[in-house]
């Protein structure tokens, strides 16, 4: 590990010692920031994919009114 790395709000070094002394579960989890919320926590996968299909539906609706809003032809692709 780079001994340029700063300790702040999310990351901590501890040193063996220390860790040996514990019960501390090193499992890693990804942090996220508190104001983001996990819109498929707790989903089952053919959920999950359902609202992506939807949402990619959607963005393929928007791409193409902005195809026929910038008057793209056939020829121009």
């Amino acid at each position: 590990m780079s001994e340029d790395r700063v300790e702040n709000d999310r990351f901590k070094r501890f040193d063996l010692d220390y860790l040996s002394s514990t019960n501390e579960n090193l499992d890693i989890h990804w942090l996220t920031d508190e104001q983001e919320s996990d819109e498929y926590e707790g989903l089952r996968p053919d959920e999950i994919s359902a609202l992506v299909l939807v949402s990619l539906g959607s963005l393929i609706k928007d791409v193409e009114d902005l195809h026929v809003a910038l008057n793209v032809t056939e020829d121009d692709q």
